[in-house]
């Protein structure tokens, strides 16, 4: 492997890569945009996948345009590849495969001064190496690659989880966060019982983090070998498991709308991270975001989203000017309730409550109803739980 890290201290060079990279960007604004997702699952996989993950979902992957709007202000070097990097190339997963893609200085959470620029590798050698061209053009392949990679930065690494460090005689909070305990905060919160092995599992940061991500890139993805490949990670998951996925990108939205990611609904304009009132996470000093190059492109708002954050009005009942108002409060704990239930094992749930119920619990969280899926699909779920599907 040829050694250009000498090129990287040359700005003509590097004005080229920097053009090279925005052109790449703009085609992957394109692919993700416009791009018509591969027809490798079936109606019955897709529709699993989407009530699993019970939200709505865009006519394109928001996600992974989230995270290349987000990829596009880390500096000239995002792309370019360290020493780490060429080191993790040589790392072998369990089935003795190498990466396809992975991204490298993530900001430490228990570290407030930690503020490295992420960056995305490509390991071509096993992407062409496992690309068939039977399967599609190779630009589908790699573009599938890097939507992925895109997605990680969305989501703190601990999901928001912190736990500190307590006095040893006085029991009392010190402050000091503390990465063992936050470890075991995490992976009591995620954990689901696992039918193949017969007990309950706990879930490791980056297992839940990854079911979004594999579950968006098996629904949006262009290239069927890549989308077998994400939804062989998420498709035999519980409804538990994929909730956490849905409500992963829940929380992607929020982050994204009060940081300026999203447009204002009244005015359409989008807000400047250095004049925001919440920053993007983990996206660096105010006055750094708009001053290292990069793509501009920001995603289309469907204002009749459900999932939208931003009112109407203020709590005065005059136009929104841009101050978030706290999350609605539930006021009706028992339907909240139900849908958790519901949400853990639908079939059971309308086992004990009818379909009718499951039905409402459909429509009023935006998920499709048995009759959308009838018209849509052709599917029909009959009274002892199974699928017909119309040829």
């Amino acid at each position: 492997m040829a050694n250009i890290d000498h090129l990287y201290n040359d700005p003509d060079w590097m004005l080229q890569a920097g053009l090279g990279d925005i052109e790449f960007e703009q085609d992957m604004y394109d692919d993700i945009m416009y791009g018509k997702p591969s027809d490798e699952l079936s109606a019955i996989e897709r529709s699993k996948l989407m009530e699993g993950l019970g939200t709505s979902l865009y006519d394109y992957d928001d996600m992974a345009l989230m995270g290349l709007r987000k990829h596009t202000m880390e500096g000239p070097m995002r792309y370019l590849y360290d020493e780490d990097q060429k080191k993790g190339r040589l790392k072998e997963s369990p089935e003795g495969n190498q990466y396809w893609g992975q991204y490298t200085d993530v900001d430490d959470p228990f570290d407030p001064s930690d503020d490295s620029m992420t960056k995305i590798d490509l390991n071509l050698n096993e992407v062409i190496g496992d690309w068939d061209p039977s399967q599609g053009p190779l630009q589908d392949f790699i573009s599938d690659v890097y939507r992925h990679e895109y997605k990680h930065p969305l989501w703190d690494k601990y999901l928001g989880i912190r736990e500190n460090k307590r006095g040893f005689f006085s029991g009392r909070d010190t402050g000091v966060p503390s990465k063992a305990k936050t470890w075991k905060a995490f992976t009591d919160k995620y954990q689901a019982y696992d039918p193949n092995r017969q007990g309950t599992v706990r879930y490791a940061p980056g297992e839940v983090q990854h079911i979004p991500i594999y579950a968006t890139g098996a629904l949006f993805g262009k290239n069927p070998l890549s989308v077998r490949d994400a939804y062989k990670k998420v498709g035999n998951m519980g409804q538990k498991e994929l909730g956490w996925g849905g409500d992963l990108m829940r929380t992607a939205r929020y982050d994204a709308e009060r940081a300026g990611m999203l447009p204002s609904k009244h005015t359409g304009e989008f807000l400047k991270h250095d004049q925001h009132p919440h920053r993007y996470p983990n996206q660096g000093p105010p006055g750094r975001d708009y001053s290292t190059g990069g793509l501009a492109s920001l995603a289309e708002f469907n204002e009749t989203d459900p999932n939208r954050l931003f009112p109407k009005v203020d709590e005065r009942g005059n136009p929104f000017t841009g101050e978030l108002l706290p999350p609605p409060e539930d006021h009706n704990p028992t339907m909240h309730m139900l849908f958790e239930l519901f949400k853990q094992d639908p079939n059971r749930f309308e086992g004990y409550f009818g379909r009718e119920m499951g039905d409402y619990l459909r429509k009023k969280h935006g998920m499709r109803t048995y009759k959308d899926m009838k018209d849509q699909f052709g599917m029909e779920i009959l009274e002892d739980g199974t699928i017909r599907q119309d040829i």
